[in-house]
């Protein structure tokens, strides 16, 4: 089994690659899925740098390279939205955004993201990055929402079926923000970490499995989506125990240093 040392040495030297094939006369559908191929070796890296060294600046900076890439890709491919060709479910960028507490990024982003599904997202997939899109422009940054937001949520209840956890969450966290709900105290707190501990047990079985992938070995110690909703929440007024599994104390709050300084922009 190789050490983290090793995955991360191959996600830099895989990015390296991307980084050489990566050129304009690429087809955009090409470009688009080296992007998404770097967000990969940039996680990679990013979870190395915090749990075998314990080097938090480098891991957010790698986060941010991940934001900065992700932000160039939307401006390029999504900037006119009838004609979007980054999907919305694609959520990295979004994700570490909110874990970096970059907010003119984060708004950015949201912007920019495709407002209509495109293969080969699933419907609970695009339905879900529209209501964290609406939901983050009109309970951070005061934009009015364009559609139902529990509509919206309906709607991926629907598709999931039994697996509707998280849809339980963002419902009771969206209603209480704005004030249309009345559950008990800590409630939505408690909706989040039944949600979290589902998601952990898939990440575990997806890592036990002998098809697995090697990065998985770094991957499963970090959950990006749990951590990216828990900062999203406490920014609505929630609060969260430092002790819980995938979402290291570490990587809660930013270091205070210029992480722009640290990022790696592919183009």
């Amino acid at each position: 089994m190789p050490t983290f040392g090793a995955i991360a040495q191959n996600a830099q030297g895989h990015l390296q690659l991307i980084k050489d094939e990566l050129t304009e006369k690429l087809t955009r559908q090409r470009q688009i899925e080296l992007y998404v191929e770097a967000v990969k070796a940039y996680k990679i890296m990013a979870f190395v740098a915090l749990l075998d060294r314990a080097e938090v600046k480098e891991f957010f900076g790698h986060l941010m390279s991940v934001v900065v890439n992700d932000l160039y890709l939307l401006e390029k491919h999504n900037i006119d939205p009838v004609n979007a060709m980054v999907p919305a479910s694609h959520l990295d960028g979004l994700y570490c955004a909110l874990i970096c507490e970059d907010d003119a990024a984060l708004k950015k982003i949201c912007q920019l993201m495709a407002g209509h599904q495109m293969a080969p997202e699933y419907d609970d997939e695009f339905l879900l990055a529209l209501f964290l899109k609406k939901l983050i422009l009109q309970c951070l940054f005061n934009e009015p929402a364009a559609s139902d937001m529990r509509t919206l949520l309906d709607q991926v209840e629907d598709y999931r079926e039994d697996d509707a956890l998280i849809v339980t969450f963002l419902r009771g966290l969206y209603e209480q923000v704005i004030g249309a709900a009345e559950k008990a105290p800590g409630q939505v707190e408690s909706d989040f970490l039944v949600w979290h501990e589902s998601m952990v047990d898939q990440i575990n079985a997806r890592a036990d499995s002998s098809s697995a992938p090697y990065s998985m070995q770094v991957t499963r110690y970090v959950s990006l989506e749990g951590l990216a909703l828990i900062k999203l929440a406490e920014r609505l007024g929630y609060a969260f125990s430092d002790n819980i599994q995938l979402i290291p104390a570490a990587a809660r709050t930013p270091p205070s240093i210029d992480k722009m300084a640290l990022v790696d922009r592919l183009q």
